[in-house]
């Protein structure tokens, strides 16, 4: 769990990484004040905006922003089944970069899920 502030908003914001079954991908859960929760999916048809950040979600009450960071610390760590649970909409900026969110999952550790990944070959 990292807390800061939404480098874009303001907002304090609280992200909490929850472990996923093979074959969720990248889940972003949106928590909400009333205790709704909006689940975005980490694809691109979901990419609802680009303009000074990725937003995922095509609607401002139901959209997370500013995620590039959070998905580079999952990229470097090979990690590709992971509910991320967010309590704003946009994520925290921390450093700055992707740093603070590996030490954070470095600190957990992470686990194989002992299936076979497939791959999308570009040539």
């Amino acid at each position: 769990t990292l807390s800061g502030i939404g480098v874009h908003s303001g907002a304090p914001v609280t992200l909490t990484f929850q472990p996923a079954e093979a074959g969720t991908g990248v889940l972003f859960h949106r928590q909400h004040a009333d205790g709704s929760v909006t689940e975005l999916k980490a694809v691109s048809s979901q990419v609802g905006a680009t303009d000074l950040s990725t937003v995922l979600g095509f609607s401002p009450a139901h959209s997370v922003a500013t995620i590039e960071h959070v998905m580079a610390a999952l990229y470097a760590m090979g990690i590709d089944n992971v509910i991320v649970e967010v309590d704003s909409a946009e994520m925290p900026i921390m450093d700055g970069s992707s740093r603070m969110f590996i030490d954070a999952i470095e600190q957990v550790g992470t686990k194989s899920l002992g299936v076979k990944r497939r791959y999308i070959r570009v040539v």
